[in-house]
């Protein structure tokens, strides 16, 4: 049952790929582009529905592992897999994007995250005003990203 679940998990992989180049190509944007909106923004959204649903739960702690676990296993674990098997050059500039990119997303987690730890009671709108810094910071990324 696993071994299926992963050779359908490959197949649908391979499929998504191709759809994603396939659908970037169509609108003449780069591959590059086209990971960075279709391929991530498709692979994320059962990290959304399940950060939702916990969060609708009442579990918070489990949002924040979701999250940042996920992160972490892509940046770390996927890039480490990557960079092994890699026999391709990846260019100084979007490699030097996407590390600033990372690096900006990390910083405006810096100030919830130490609040939350602090202990120190925040309005809702506090938490709001984070919220839509991080979904402005996201569409101003996708859009220096398009002019890479």
């Amino acid at each position: 049952m696993y071994l299926s679940g992963f050779i359908m998990l490959a197949m649908g992989a391979h499929y998504f790929l191709d759809g994603a180049l396939g659908l970037a190509a169509e609108f003449g944007w780069k591959d590059g582009f086209a990971g960075f909106l279709l391929a991530a923004v498709g692979t994320s959204l059962p990290e959304l529905f399940t950060s939702l649903i916990a969060l609708k739960r009442g579990r918070a702690q489990a949002v924040l592992g979701n999250v940042v676990g996920s992160n972490a296993f892509n940046l770390l674990f996927t890039g480490g897999i990557v960079g092994l098997l890699a026999h391709q050059e990846f260019s100084d500039e979007t490699s030097l994007f996407m590390l600033f990119v990372n690096l900006g997303a990390t910083l405006l987690l810096i100030a919830p995250l130490l609040l939350l730890k602090l202990r120190i009671p925040t309005p809702r709108s506090i938490h709001a005003l984070v919220g839509l810094m991080m979904l402005t910071g996201y569409l101003m990324v996708i859009k220096y990203a398009y002019i890479l």
